[in-house]
């Protein structure tokens, strides 16, 4: 019974040409003729029967038919009927063992040895032939297959030729056949009639599918024969099959092939055909049925969970799947849809924390829901899972009893009740000037047991005296994750004392200045800072300093008219420094400005000295001094402005000059001096 190829042979004609090896070329040329029925690639001659030639010797048609069986088997083509299955045919239908020629005969052989062709020759010519003084082989052969079903010529080859005398007649025989094979196989290629049925059969071990992919492996084939195997695909199981892929004929004992770029949860057909080195195709292998798999399963059990600032821990089931690359994350809230916010690679983690991204952190006290997909290597989707949703923990609730210590010196002390919350970091110190805005961090505490605070500023942040801060407390997960705030708690800091009042400074004092103040209302005062300078200098430096119990001051050992600035402060014992008080203005008593208009009027012996009254009320006396070298000698006094001296050496100069005292015995500077000379006697 045919076998009927399907249609996919007429498609592997041009490839598997293309990939031949051409074993059978020989450098000598077929001069016979050849034919092959364009339909014989249509029909799969599975088995054929070699049927005795017919000869002009007996012996002659055996042997050459044995030739040509021999010359078939080694090139695989057909699967051959043993010559003792033959005879046995013969025998019991009484046909003639020395040839068949009849078509007829040749087709009821064949059907009943259940071959789909019978080959039949006659042998036209067989002995030697003397050329010259040679005897030369001569071989004529005629040869052709029968279909035993149509009973049609599949194909014929014939062939006449003398051979070398140095050949033997079985050797050429034997040598035309061989030329006459390979000249009608070469034929058979070339209409497509391509199957060689005595080839082994790919052994299938295993198929399975895969994502998007199959996969098929098969024994590799021992011998020397195939030099490679093609793969046929089909969406149906009638075909037409197409080339998928090709593997050669070597390297592990097992060939696999893995067929990719396919579609999910779909079935494929396949058949593997073994390649000859002649280029010859093998029977194909069984059909075979592969499913690829679908997408990959849904993620289950999801469990979403929370109780952390600003974090949602998200698990689920782990799935026994070699084809899962990993899971997709997805997160939503109650005014927004699902989005893909992760990926988790691999299978062996199943959860994941959310804690947002630097753009988009978790809120607080907030309501999360959390879907998951699974992904396999062909990057395809599961659906999503069911949802779980978990909300994130809420800020710490506000501090209670806050209290602000006050009248601290640039300072002040903070105490609360300690938060409840646990995995707090500390707490958070918040002030303003004002009670119920501006309020800005001032500091940040750690450990939550530590529930007071010392507000001891420096820089431009330090507390100043006497003003008013309000202050607030929250405790915190982190600084960016801070707690409601407290009541407002208020403080005022330690005034400066009040500046000093009624400073007064006396004038007019001999060589010193006199001051006097009020006594400041604070009880804590220390000291007093006493300023000086002069009105030419423009800072003051401290002078000296008072003990609070004195409200008076002498500054002694100054010079006479010399005029000084004066500013008080008072310190308390916290060295708290009052403003300083307004300036105050002072001088000490000056000299009395020195005579004017002093004259000398000479008579006789002695002289008599005048000069200006000065403008001093308390002016006691006037002393008079002669002007001798660089020495002042005091030769008298007088409290009006004129005096005689007496007792002059004749021709002699003389100086003179005067100073004013007051009665606190304050000396004017000398006035000009007045020079006379006295005449000769």
């Amino acid at each position: 019974m045919h076998l009927k190829l399907t249609k996919y042979y007429s498609f592997l004609v041009f490839v598997l040409i293309s990939f031949t090896f051409n074993a059978y070329s020989s450098k000598s040329r077929f001069r016979g003729d050849v034919f092959v029925d364009v339909s014989a690639k249509k029909v799969l001659y599975e088995k054929v029967a070699v049927l005795p030639f017919k000869a002009p010797i007996e012996l002659a048609g055996s042997s050459v038919s044995d030739f040509f069986t021999t010359e078939l088997l080694l090139n695989y083509k057909y699967q051959m009927i043993e010559r003792g299955q033959i005879e046995n045919i013969f025998k019991e239908q009484a046909l003639n063992l020395s040839g068949v020629t009849d078509n007829s005969i040749a087709v009821k052989v064949g059907a009943i040895l259940g071959v789909q062709g019978s080959i039949i020759g006659t042998i036209s010519e067989y002995g030697y032939q003397q050329k010259k003084s040679k005897k030369l082989p001569s071989v004529g052969l005629s040869i052709r297959m029968i279909d035993t079903t149509s009973g049609k010529i599949v194909w014929s080859v014939s062939d006449s030729q003398l051979g070398s005398y140095k050949t033997s007649l079985s050797q050429h025989a034997k040598m035309m056949v061989k030329n006459m094979v390979t000249a009608l196989l070469r034929k058979c290629r070339e209409v497509g009639d391509i199957m060689a049925t005595a080839l082994p059969k790919p052994e299938i071990i295993s198929i399975s599918g895969g994502v998007r992919s199959t996969t098929i492996e098969w024994a590799r084939d021992g011998t020397s024969l195939i030099k490679g195997y093609q793969i046929l695909r089909s969406t149906l199981s009638e075909g037409p099959y197409q080339v998928a892929g090709k593997k050669q004929n070597n390297g592990p004992q097992i060939i696999r092939f893995i067929d990719s770029k396919l579609l999910d949860s779909s079935m494929y057909y396949y058949k593997i055909q073994g390649i000859s080195k002649t280029g010859l195709l093998t029977m194909p292998s069984k059909n075979m049925e592969i499913i690829t798999a679908g997408p990959p399963p849904q993620p289950y059990n999801i469990i979403a969970t929370s109780g952390d600032l600003r974090k949602v821990t998200v698990s689920w089931e782990s799935i026994n799947d070699p084809n899962i690359e990993g899971y997709f994350i997805f997160r939503k809230t109650e005014e927004s849809f699902f989005k893909e916010i992760t990926y988790v690679a691999g299978t062996a983690k199943s959860s994941y924390t959310d804690s947002g991204t630097k753009k988009e952190r978790l809120g607080d006290d907030q309501l999360y829901e959390y879907a998951v997909c699974s992904v396999n290597t062909a990057k395809v989707r599961s659906k999503r899972s069911k949802s779980a949703s978990a909300k994130t923990c809420p800020l710490p609730s506000a501090v209670t009893n806050v209290f602000a210590e006050n009248n601290m010196v640039k300072s002040v002390a903070l105490r609360w009740d300690k938060a409840a919350e646990n995995n707090l970091k500390g707490y958070c110190i918040y002030r303003s000037k004002h009670f119920d805005r501006g309020f800005e961090i001032i500091a940040f505490t750690k450990g939550t047991n530590n529930n007071t605070y010392l507000d001891k500023s420096k820089g431009k942040k330090a507390l100043k005296d006497g003003r008013t801060y309000h202050y607030r407390i929250a405790s915190y997960y982190q600084k960016d994750a801070i707690g409601e705030l407290s009541k407002t708690a208020t403080a005022i800091t330690k005034p400066l004392p009040e500046r000093v009042k009624k400073l007064q400074a006396i004038s007019g004092e001999i060589k010193q200045i006199s001051l006097n103040w009020e006594e400041n209302p604070e009880s804590d005062i220390s000291h007093y800072l006493i300023y000086r300078k002069k009105p030419k200098q423009k800072k003051f430096k401290t002078y000296t300093q008072v003990e609070s119990k004195n409200t008076s001051y002498v500054d002694e050992d100054l010079k006479d008219g010399a005029c000084y600035l004066y500013a008080i402060s008072a310190i308390d014992e916290d060295n708290l420094t009052s403003l300083p008080t307004d300036l105050v203005r002072a001088s000490t008593k000056p000299v009395p400005v020195k005579p004017e208009g002093l004259n000398a009027y000479l008579e006789d012996t002695y002289v008599n000295l005048t000069w200006d009254i000065n403008p001093e009320d308390d002016i006691a006396t006037y002393k008079v001094f002669r002007k001798k070298s660089f020495k002042k000698i005091l030769i008298d006094e007088t409290n009006s402005t004129s005096i005689i001296i007496g007792d002059l050496l004749p021709n002699k100069a003389y100086a003179f000059v005067i100073n004013a005292v007051d009665k606190d015995g304050l000396q004017s500077a000398f006035s000009k001096a007045v020079k006379i000379k006295t005449p000769k006697q």
